[in-house]
């Protein structure tokens, strides 16, 4: 993020509520933008693969054809 030097851009931006943004800051937790789409990286005590999530919740819709 950009306090450890990360770009200052709408690109490398990701839209948290105050509790998730200071989870981010304060926590194991960390962000990493794939395509622009934020993926959540947990912390190795919950995965200890670290593997990225992220929030399907606002997928588009599938295009009927």
């Amino acid at each position: 993020h950009w306090a450890d030097g990360g770009d200052s851009s709408i690109a490398n931006s990701c839209l948290l509520c105050a509790f998730h943004h200071a989870l981010i800051h304060h926590s194991d937790w960390e962000i990493q933008m794939i395509a622009g789409i934020p993926w959540f990286i947990p912390p190795i005590s919950l995965d200890y693969l670290r593997r990225p999530r992220r929030n399907h919740y606002h997928d588009p819709l599938p295009q009927s054809g």
